[in-house]
């Protein structure tokens, strides 16, 4: 009759353990690395540089600017031919039935300057805080203008006039009909809207310059 078996020895044990251990262990989950989250996406930033403003050179009648959109291309043909920078941006302070001269202006940062180098505002947000830096005064060659009407339809806010037809939307060049206009010699708010009902609005037989502005 065989002797009974004894326990294993202790190095014998001890494999067994640590096998079983690597068992378990290989056994559990491991755990998984969390996911970097997405991040949300930057606003794009506006680009801090200098744009240029003017009065245009050419006086113009209503129906001869034809609407916003032609008075648009005034502004790029003219900014175009006097090489200015980003032609193609500029766009006419003004504003209709169915748009505001402060929507269409590109929000820039930055100072906006006369192609003669004069400063007129600091930011976008000048042109409606009645107080420029300097008349828009010169043309689109840096060139000085007289003292003169430009068409604007857009009161200090930047918003059309209340009420305003402003020649059936720049397309008109009626005696019947009016439009309001600005002061290019100024830098209080008349520069956008003169407060005078004797001057304010005026006939649409009239011609006046164009305040041009750099967008984006």
């Amino acid at each position: 009759m065989d002797a009974p078996r004894g326990p294993p020895p202790a190095s014998r044990r001890d494999d067994r353990h640590r096998t079983g251990a690597r068992r378990r262990r290989a056994a559990r989950p491991r755990p998984r690395h969390a996911e970097p989250r997405p991040q949300p996406a930057e606003p794009p930033r506006r680009r801090r540089r200098d744009r240029y403003v003017f009065a245009t050179s050419e006086l113009f009648s209503p129906n001869w600017i034809g609407g916003i959109k032609p008075a648009d291309d005034i502004c790029k043909q003219l900014a175009n031919k006097a090489d200015l920078p980003n032609p193609f941006t500029f766009t006419a302070w003004l504003s209709d039935s169915q748009s505001n001269a402060i929507d269409r202006l590109y929000p820039g940062q930055g100072r906006y300057l006369r192609p003669d180098g004069v400063v007129v505002a600091l930011g976008a947000q000048q042109f409606t805080s009645a107080t420029l830096l300097a008349p828009i005064q010169t043309d689109e060659y840096g060139e000085p203008l007289d003292p003169g009407g430009v068409w604007t339809g857009t009161g200090p806010d930047g918003i059309v006039v209340p009420g305003a037809d402003n020649c059936s939307d720049w397309t008109s060049d009626s005696l019947l009909e009016n439009g309001h206009l600005g002061d290019n010699s100024v830098m209080n708010d008349r520069w956008t809207f003169i407060a005078d009902p004797d001057v304010n609005p005026t006939s649409c037989a009239l011609s006046f310059h164009l305040y041009c502005i750099e967008g984006k």
